[in-house]
């Protein structure tokens, strides 16, 4: 009996969970939108320009969505990752990875620029998978 209550657990788990590494399909970048104080919607492949400098961060993908879909029973909350790249003056590229879940770093600085993650769209259903081209990180953005 143990047995099965375990096993039940663990696929309940699995269930209706969005594929890990989930990445954007190969179309051109949305425009470069400049930052300002409030939380800006990006997309996957868009950038998003910092106020008074030549950085710009760019959403380059979701690398893994285990949220617990709405109408699912699930052991835990999940977590979905976003992956940010951020450009820095006349200097290469550093990657951020936010988390969705408030029990990992949703804020990170790369080139003086500190980037939190306030929300990822859409949250998944147990009945609709999010697509890689769905997403649209809330992101708050300044200049350290």
């Amino acid at each position: 009996m143990r047995a099965l209550l375990v096993l039940i657990l663990a696929t309940s788990a699995c269930i209706n969970t969005p594929a890990q590494g989930v990445e954007a399909p190969a179309t051109a970048p949305s425009p470069v939108q400049q930052a300002g104080g409030e939380p800006q919607e990006v997309r996957v492949g868009a950038s998003v320009t910092v106020p008074g400098s030549n950085n710009v961060v760019t959403f380059e993908r979701v690398s893994g969505d285990s949220r617990c879909p709405t109408n699912a029973n699930c052991i835990w909350e999940g977590d979905a990752v976003v992956v940010l790249r951020v450009t820095g003056e006349g200097s290469g590229a550093e990657t951020l990875e936010l988390h969705a879940n408030a029990r990992f770093a949703q804020q990170g600085e790369a080139h003086g620029v500190k980037v939190t993650l306030e929300r990822l769209e859409p949250y998944p259903t147990a009945d609709r998978p999010v697509s890689a081209d769905m997403y649209v990180a809330h992101l708050r953005i300044a200049s350290q």
